[in-house]
């Protein structure tokens, strides 16, 4: 998850000092994301 949002711009310090509630949000995200690029990938493959 770091890395993820570390190639977005936010520091790991940022995202360590959130409250474990606003992590989750933060990792959801990140799921959604992922799921979302996978999708994508998909339909360029045809």
């Amino acid at each position: 998850m770091l890395h993820h949002y570390l190639q977005k711009g936010i520091t790991p310090e940022y995202i360590l000092g959130l409250d474990w509630t606003t992590r989750l949000f933060y990792q959801a995200s990140m799921e959604v994301w992922l799921k979302e690029e996978g999708e994508k990938l998909k339909l360029l493959r045809g």
